[in-house]
């Protein structure tokens, strides 16, 4: 399913891909070698991620069941977990960008087509 990602009335994300079931989101963003800066992976509901296999280096959001986001894990590495007990969906975009972007804890995201 794809859906766009706003802050307020701004699109942050044109090309958000929602994992939703089990499949999805056990697989991810592995096999894939970046994503542009308008791509963006929604793992829903999720509240832990991981980068074993990756390729790249991720920016990760937390967002609770009001998708305000919680926590904010800039430019992961391969290899590392991080989970946010509150969260209920995760956001995973190329590194760098949450910041560029200026997503901060505590922002409202809203989704469009989802």
């Amino acid at each position: 399913m794809q859906s766009q990602l706003l802050k307020g009335t701004r699109v942050l994300f044109n090309d958000v891909t929602v994992a939703n079931n089990f499949l999805a989101r056990l697989k991810g963003l592995l096999f894939k070698d970046g994503l542009t800066e308008q791509e963006a992976l929604c793992l829903t509901p999720c509240n832990a991620v991981h980068t074993l296999g990756m390729r790249f280096p991720i920016d990760v959001a937390f967002l609770n069941k009001d998708n305000i986001v919680t926590k904010i894990v800039p430019e992961i590495g391969k290899r590392k977990a991080t989970s946010d007990r509150r969260a209920h969906k995760v956001i995973e975009c190329s590194a760098g960008l949450l910041n560029k972007l200026g997503v901060e804890v505590g922002d409202e995201l809203s989704f469009k087509n989802l």
